[in-house]
C-alpha cells in the first residue's frame, strides 16, 4: 500500500468491515467503512456517494449485486466530489439531493490477482459517503445505461431488516446519529 494512503487509513478507525463479491461473483472486495469529515486523498478516490434521506425515510437502491443504501458512482474529470455524488444519484434514482454533510468513506482492497481486475485503482481504492435529502423527482435525470434496477425510500425500521452490509449499517448509525443532533 502506497505510504500516503496507509497513513490517512492508519490516522481513522474502522467502524465496520466485510468482505463482498462484486459482478457476478467475479470481484471478491475486502471493504472496511470509516466515520469522519476529513476529505481522503484524492489520488485513491474512484466514486462519491451518499445516503439519502426523505423526511424520516433512507434511499434503498436495487442493482444486479443486490440492495445497499449508498447509490453514486465515477467521479469524472473536473467534479467536485459533491457535484459527482449529485449527479450519479440522480442518474441512478431520478432524485435530486441537498445539504451535504461529510459522513465518511469506504477503503476497498480487492482481494483477486491484478489481471483479474478491470477497475483503474488496484489494489485499494476509496469511496466518499456523504449524508444527504432528496427534495424532489425528476424522471429525466435517470441513465437508462445505468445498472440500477430501482430506488425507494424506506422507514429505517425496514431498512435494517432489507440491507445486512455491516459496513453501510454502520454509516447508516452515524447518519442517523448526525440528524438527531
Amino acid at each position: 500500500m502506497d505510504k500516503p494512503l496507509a497513513d490517512f487509513l492508519e490516522a481513522h478507525h474502522p467502524l465496520a468491515v466485510e468482505d463482498v463479491v462484486w459482478g457476478n461473483g467475479r470481484y471478491p472486495l475486502h471493504i472496511r467503512g470509516f466515520y469522519t469529515t476529513a476529505i481522503p486523498p484524492r489520488p485513491y478516490l474512484m466514486s462519491a456517494r451518499s445516503i439519502v434521506f426523505r423526511e424520516d425515510k433512507v434511499m434503498v437502491v436495487a442493482d444486479p449485486d443486490g440492495l445497499h443504501i449508498v447509490p453514486g458512482g465515477r467521479i469524472e474529470e473536473g467534479e467536485t466530489l459533491w457535484q459527482t455524488t449529485q449527479r450519479e444519484v440522480g442518474e441512478e434514482s431520478g432524485w435530486l439531493i441537498e445539504r451535504p454533510q461529510m459522513l465518511g468513506f469506504l477503503h476497498y482492497r480487492h482481494l483477486a490477482d491484478r489481471a483479474a481486475v478491470p477497475f483503474p485503482l488496484y489494489p485499494d481504492f476509496l469511496q466518499v459517503v456523504y449524508l444527504s435529502h432528496a427534495y424532489a423527482y425528476n424522471a429525466d435525470l435517470l441513465d437508462e445505461e445505468s445498472p440500477e434496477l430501482w430506488a425507494k425510500f424506506y422507514s429505517i425500521d425496514e431498512v435494517y431488516q432489507l440491507i445486512d452490509s455491516p459496513v453501510q449499517l454502520a454509516l447508516l448509525q452515524n447518519a442517523i446519529d448526525l440528524l438527531v443532533q
